[in-house]
């Protein structure tokens, strides 16, 4: 410890490092200045090479740039990676605040070296010299406000490197660029700054959508895409009723609930736990209350309505490991407006919030009418905007990697392309703290007032995959499989694959149907549902079906009962002229063999053990002279 002392003719001497006994001299005034304690040195130590002046930093190995030696200087700048002093070389990391602001007479390019991961607030300000290209190293993480503000001499394309994580308008008033190439594949927070918003901004294969939803940039109308270099991979269901395809290994349906099975009128929870479904609540756990939805018929589907004073809570079983997918659609009437939100924790009518989703409505106080526009946010903060309608089902999935803290939030309006909106870290709650990452339940909550809320929501689905994910930084996120999260199944999908990546496909079966082949240009590759391939080529895929004697299931076998709970025993009905000897197969939806039997004899109806987990199930039976046909089981 010590402690500075400016004065008039003083003089002291250090007793120790925590005392220090003082022997004024009284012909002047004093002025005594308490700096620092604890610290080694008065002041930040100053160098510099001629050219530049430097600071070392705080970690004794690097330094930051402050400003030119001579003021006058002109013609191009050199920034060095490193610089020596008195024997030790230091990596220069920082552009410094205001470090060559005003400073007309730099010409040429500017090369920002690999070295540097921040540049400073106007660190270039009015550099209006500068007349060729920039170019800024692989390591700039952070470009903090009004860095090359006015740098209008800057031409051609400018590439922003995919370390960059945050831009703070930087490039205000740089009329010279031409274009912009974005590396990474999520937005960085904050925005360009250019005032041009129809200039061309080039971003990764499948990242389109996450820049024209998100905050700071859904202002730019030019956005383009770059997939040269990457092998598409089709995939379709042949025939297209035979059954579906998606990318990945598919998953577990923890839970899925259609409303169908409850009584119209009554309210939600309530109907929901006498059925055996523990997964809704209300906000205090009070099922049969106020708070608790109605279940309702709306547009020829029955649903759940949640109106001013609702406040639906949607259990998902604190889940603190695996990956997993909620999925569920929302009608909001014209007019109306609606609100859901994720949960970290949830106990006793207190929360911890992931996201919130505010949908036809300003959050704020108070809130107010948005139509047409809704927002996700972290931590109250905007992260993407969403194009929201009335009097049509809007469909939302989301998906969280808990162990790899990452969740993708995606949205689809009838008749168009799935949305990918964006991209955040899981484990954030409020104030930006790092939570557990426990995904503990979703709220349902009319937001505004008795004339304003009111939406209703139906097919809610939540599913635990099969694979862990494992999503490092700088990768095509949306379209390298094994790095990206899996789709529901469609009659036709298609992404981009890097060159040696790795994609798994996956055929499920729909009723009646039994999967054949995969086909890859036309020629057969594997007999397995799920086909795990190496990409060296643009492919086109083709999931083969065949019908399984879907006519006759009444007359050859029957299941009872049917839905069946979780577990217990289910009656096989077969008919006598089936065969002496006969295979049964239960067939998840993903089209996964869960259990497998040979029975021998059909004199007494044989019992299965239904799936612990809840789904639709098929249930294929194979006869030695009779084929092959199937039932569709329900297992709640």
């Amino acid at each position: 410890m010590f402690i500075l002392i400016l004065k008039h003719n003083l003089k002291f001497k250090t007793m120790n490092s925590k005392t220090l006994q003082l022997k004024r001299v009284l012909r002047a005034p004093l002025f005594i200045l308490l700096l620092a304690v604890g610290m080694t040195n008065a002041m930040a130590q100053t160098f510099d090479d001629g050219v530049l002046n430097y600071e070392i930093n705080d970690d004794g190995i690097s330094v930051t740039v402050k400003s030119l030696v001579s003021p006058a200087a002109t013609d191009a700048l050199t920034i060095p990676e490193t610089t020596t002093y008195n024997g030790v070389t230091y990596k220069v990391t920082e552009i410094g605040t205001r470090a060559f602001m005003n400073h007309s007479g730099l010409t040429g390019d500017l090369v920002i070296p690999n070295s540097v991961t921040t540049i400073g607030t106007m660190a270039f300000y009015n550099c209006t010299g500068f007349t060729g290209h920039l170019t800024l190293g692989n390591s700039v993480s952070l470009i903090s406000s009004g860095a090359f503000k006015n740098c209008s001499g800057f031409t051609g394309n400018l590439t922003i490197p995919s370390s960059v994580t945050v831009m703070s308008v930087p490039f205000s008033g740089c009329s010279g660029f031409t274009s912009f190439t974005m590396l990474m594949d999520i937005p960085p927070r904050g925005s360009l700054g250019i005032e041009d918003y129809n200039i061309p901004i080039t971003v990764p294969c499948g990242s389109k959508s996450l820049y024209q939803y998100a905050s700071n940039w859904r202002d730019y109308t030019n956005i383009l895409e770059d997939c040269s270099g990457m092998f598409e991979v089709s995939a379709k269901a042949n025939p297209v009723e035979g059954g579906s395809v998606l990318f990945g290994m598919g998953g577990e349906t923890l839970f899925s609930d259609s409303f169908e099975k409850y009584t119209l009128g009554n309210a939600l929870a309530a109907e929901a736990l006498a059925a055996g479904n523990d997964w809704w609540t209300t906000w205090d756990n009070a099922p049969g209350t106020e708070q608790d939805g109605i279940v309702t018929e709306y547009q020829g589907t029955q649903c759940g309505r949640f109106v001013y004073g609702t406040d639906q809570v949607l259990l998902l079983g604190n889940k603190q490991s695996g990956a997993y997918e909620i999925e569920f659609d929302m009608l909001i009437p014209d007019g109306k407006n609606g609100f859901f939100s994720l949960l970290h924790r949830f106990s006793d009518g207190t929360a911890e919030q992931a996201i919130t989703c505010h949908l036809h409505v300003k959050n704020g106080y108070p809130s107010e009418m948005t139509p047409g526009s809704g927002t996700i946010k972290q931590n109250n903060s905007v992260i993407a905007y969403m194009p929201c309608i009335y009097d049509a089902w809007m469909h939302f999935r989301i998906n969280i990697d808990i162990d790899n803290d990452v969740a993708r939030f995606y949205f689809t309006t009838p008749g168009n392309e799935e949305l990918f909106l964006c991209q955040w870290q899981w484990s954030l709650g409020d104030n930006n703290a790092a939570e557990d990452g426990t995904l503990a339940a979703m709220d349902f909550w009319p937001p505004m007032d008795e004339e304003t809320s009111e939406f209703y929501v139906d097919n809610v689905r939540f599913i635990k995959y099969n694979r862990e994910f494992s999503m490092g930084n700088n990768v095509n996120l949306q379209l390298v499989s094994e790095n990206a999260f899996n789709e529901r199944g469609a009659a036709q999908v298609s992404r981009y694959f890097a060159p040696g990546s790795t994609c798994t496909l996956t055929a499920m079966a729909n009723e009646g149907h039994s999967f054949l082949n995969w086909t890859k240009n036309g020629n057969p590759v594997s007999t397995d549902a799920t086909y795990t391939f190496t990409v060296t080529e643009a492919s086109d895929f083709v999931a083969n079906f065949e019908e399984t004697g879907v006519d006759e299931w009444g007359n050859c076998i029957s299941v009872f009962p049917n839905p069946v709970a979780c577990g217990e025993n289910v009656s096989l009905g077969i008919a006598d002229d089936f065969g002496s000897k006969v295979r049964v197969e239960i067939i998840n939806a993903v089209g996964m063999v869960v259990d497998t039997r040979i029975i021998s004899s059909l004199h007494s109806a044989p019992l299965l053990k239904a799936p612990d987990t809840a789904g639709i199930y098929t249930v294929r039976v194979t006869g030695e002279d009779k084929g092959t046909y199937c039932r569709k089981l329900i297992v709640r």
